[in-house]
């Protein structure tokens, strides 16, 4: 299952910046989604937040290398670690 990804309120500061927040849907919770992202975010060198939303989504924002967050746009859409079942 892919996820739909949603990007508002992007800027590109240069060739080598970007920002913007996100909004996840799917099954975003409950299943370590946003600990998946941050760590995914880090090893990306990206600078961001993430929080579960009382609508059953994830939302965030990133900002980074334009190529990094592009491949992180990517990843939160396509990733199978994101489909992983918590650990009962």
């Amino acid at each position: 299952m892919n996820h739909r990804l949603s990007t508002t309120g992007q800027r590109r500061h240069s060739r080598t910046a970007n920002d913007g927040a996100i909004r996840v849907y799917g099954i975003v919770q409950g299943v370590f989604f946003r600990k998946n992202t941050v760590l995914k975010g880090r090893e990306l060198g990206l600078r961001g937040w993430c929080m579960n939303t009382s609508e059953g989504t994830v939302r965030g924002a990133m900002e980074g290398q334009a190529g990094k967050v592009a491949e992180m746009k990517y990843w939160l859409q396509n990733s199978e670690l994101n489909k992983q079942a918590p650990d009962q």
